[in-house]
């Protein structure tokens, strides 16, 4: 069993993806967003860093508050921390 088909295994609907196109370059070696649709996931990408190219604002903050209240499901939020990619479970 995979990694994502466990996760979705402990109940896991939703995962949020916080990282930068760069990130997720620089890190990620397949197509998330098509895996989680696969195994019946929503997938929502807010790419969020804090600079200019990607602030944290109302939208974005909009949108993960909206991801999270229609989470039928746990939700997995995925970033970066110290140049490290991180999953953390949080709801």
């Amino acid at each position: 069993m995979s990694g994502a088909s466990w996760l979705r295994a402990q109940g896991v609907t939703t995962i949020i993806n916080l990282r930068s196109p760069e990130e997720m370059q620089r890190q990620v070696n397949f197509d998330e967003a098509a895996l989680a649709k696969e195994l019946g996931m929503n997938y929502v990408w807010i790419p969020m860093r804090g600079n200019a190219e990607f602030p944290y604002d109302p939208a974005g903050l909009a949108k993960f508050t909206k991801a999270i209240n229609q989470a039928d499901g746990s939700v997995l939020l995925a970033f970066v921390a110290y140049g490290r990619m991180v999953l953390q479970p949080i709801a």
